[in-house]
Order: structure tokens, then C-alpha cells, then sequence
């Protein structure tokens, strides 16, 4: 039996930049002014910091499974994973886990799973 390092974290509402075309209406409307000065410097240090940490899971050599929310959309996704990837020399993938749609749709925060495994189907829902 394979063994796998799990790990779980709450990136604290990972936001795209701010004025992102692949924001969702009402998630622009919600948020409102909090995004404003969110460039893509700042996000690119967000990414920077969260994944010289995550990094450092499992002796350094990052985990295996790793489950997040509060992500705003598959771009910051792609962000964090290719950046994984390219410190630890690992491909990582993600899945977004939608259990219920209802909820996704009034949040607009997404519960994801980046793993070095294929382990889920990929859900993606308009």
C-alpha cells in the first residue's frame, strides 16, 4: 500500500486581481472596494508566500495531497499549482470539489484538492 502526505488549508480568500475579468458579478459586487490596490504583484507575493510554505510540508518535500478553500477561480488555482510544481520539481493538478452546487453558487469560493495523483474526476460547472 502507497502511503500519501495529506495536508488541509485555508488560503483565506485567494482572490484574483483586482477588476478580473474572471470575477464573477457577484462576487465584484460583494467585494466592492476590499480588492482595490489587489495587482498582480500583490497576488504574485500571495502565491510566492503561501507556496514557500507549503513547501516546506512533508520534509520539505511538499505534500502529496494537499486540500484548500476559500480560492476565488481556476486562474489562482493554476497560479499556485504551476508554482508547486516548479519549487518542488513535482506535477501538480487540481480538482475543484463541488458538493454542493447551491452553496458554490452563493459563495462563489471554491474547495479544491492539488495533488501529484490524479484521484478525483475534474468538475467544472458554468
Amino acid at each position: 500500500m502507497e502511503n500519501h502526505n495529506i495536508y488541509w488549508w485555508n488560503l483565506e480568500n485567494l482572490f484574483d486581481i483586482e477588476n478580473s475579468p474572471r470575477r464573477s458579478q457577484f462576487l465584484n459586487d460583494k467585494l466592492d472596494s476590499e480588492l482595490i490596490g489587489w495587482t498582480q504583484a500583490i497576488l504574485d507575493q500571495k502565491i510566492d508566500n503561501l507556496s514557500s510554505i507549503i513547501a516546506k510540508f512533508n520534509n520539505n518535500n511538499g505534500p502529496d495531497i494537499l486540500g484548500v478553500c476559500e480560492v476565488e477561480n481556476a486562474h489562482v488555482l493554476h497560479l499556485l499549482s504551476n508554482k508547486l510544481s516548479t519549487l518542488l520539481g513535482r506535477n501538480y493538478t487540481f480538482s475543484i470539489i463541488v458538493e454542493k452546487i447551491k452553496e458554490v453558487l452563493i459563495r462563489h469560493l471554491y474547495t479544491i484538492v492539488i495533488s501529484t495523483t490524479k484521484i478525483l474526476k475534474h468538475l467544472h460547472y458554468a
